[in-house]
C-alpha cells in the first residue's frame, strides 16, 4: 500500500505498489503527481518513505520512486509483448483486512501503441491501481490503472522495465517539479484531471510549478484560477483570472468570483 504526501505531510491520495526492482517501487502517475513524500507499507508492515522519483511515464499512467530498503522480495517481471486479447490475468492488491487480496480479469482489447494501456474486463479499483498484473504463468506483464472514464486497464510491464533501466543513472526527485517540466498540454490535461478527482490543491501545486517556469499562457494562468478555486482561494483565484485577460484580450476567463 502507497500513501502520497503533501509538503505539509497530509495524505493526498492512497493506492498500491509493487517492488519492481532492487530499490524501486513501482505505482501509478497519478497516485505520486503533486505529491511531496510517499509512503510505502510493505508486506512485514514496515513503513518506508520514498527518497524521490526515479522515472515516469504520465501516458501509461505508470511512475517509479526510490526506496532505501534492505532485502525484500522483487516481482518477477514478464514480457508484455506476448499478451493476447482473451487472456487471463491477477491484479493483486490490498484490501480491508486482507494483505493479498486478488482480482481475475481477462484482457479485452490490447493498447494500439506500445505504452498504451490495455483494457480489462474489470478488477480494478482506486485501491489496487498501482499493483501488478500477473499472467498465470506468475509473471508481472502489467500495472493495474483506471482509464480517465474510471473503467479498468493495464499498463504493460515492457515501458516500464526500459525506465527501471534509465533509473540507474538519474532520478528527477520531486515529482510535482519533474511533471511541471512537460509540455503545457500535458500539464493542463493532468491538472484537469486531478480537479475531477477532487485534489484541487495537488493540481495548484502542479499549476503553480509550471507557471513560475516562464512565460504563462492564458489557459495555464486560467486552469491554476481554477485550481486556487478548487482549493478554496478565490481571491489568489482571482488574481489569476485577471492575469489570463492581460495575457490574451478577450480570452474567456473568469474576472470575478460569483
Amino acid at each position: 500500500e502507497i500513501e502520497a504526501v503533501d509538503e505539509e505531510g497530509i495524505p493526498v491520495g492512497k493506492g498500491c505498489g509493487f517492488i519492481a526492482s532492487a530499490g524501486r517501487v513501482a505505482t501509478t502517475f497519478n497516485l505520486v503527481l503533486g505529491a511531496s513524500g510517499l509512503r510505502t507499507k510493505l508486506p512485514d508492515g514496515n513503513i518506508l518513505q520514498a527518497a524521490g522519483l526515479a522515472w515516469f511515464d504520465a501516458a501509461s499512467d505508470v511512475a517509479v520512486a526510490t526506496l532505501d530498503m534492505g532485502e525484500i522480495p522483487i516481482a518477477p517481471l514478464g514480457d508484455s509483448d506476448r499478451i493476447e486479447q482473451g487472456e487471463k490475468v491477477l491484479i493483486l492488491g490490498p484490501k480491508l483486512g486482507f494483505e493479498n487480496d486478488v482480482k481475475e480479469a481477462r484482457i479485452e482489447k490490447i493498447g494500439a501503441a506500445p505504452a498504451q494501456p490495455a483494457k480489462l474486463s474489470g478488477g480494478v479499483s482506486g485501491a489496487n491501481a498501482g499493483g501488478p498484473g500477473f499472467n498465470l504463468a506468475g509473471m508481472v506483464v502489467g500495472v493495474a490503472v483506471l482509464l480517465p472514464d474510471g473503467s479498468s486497464a493495464m499498463a504493460p510491464v515492457n515501458p516500464l522495465k526500459a525506465g527501471l533501466e534509465e533509473a540507474k543513472t538519474r532520478s528527477f526527485g520531486e515529482v510535482t517539479s519533474a511533471a511541471a517540466q512537460r509540455p503545457a498540454a500535458d500539464i493542463l490535461r493532468d491538472a484537469h484531471r486531478l480537479l475531477a478527482g477532487g485534489r484541487g490543491r495537488v493540481a495548484v501545486q502542479l499549476l503553480q510549478r509550471a507557471v513560475s517556469r516562464e512565460t504563462p499562457s492564458a489557459a495555464m494562468l486560467t486552469a491554476l484560477g481554477e485550481a486556487l478555486l478548487a482549493d478554496d482561494r478565490p481571491r489568489a483565484a482571482r488574481r489569476r483570472f485577471e492575469e489570463a485577460l492581460k495575457t490574451e484580450p478577450g480570452w474567456p476567463a473568469r474576472s470575478g468570483i460569483g
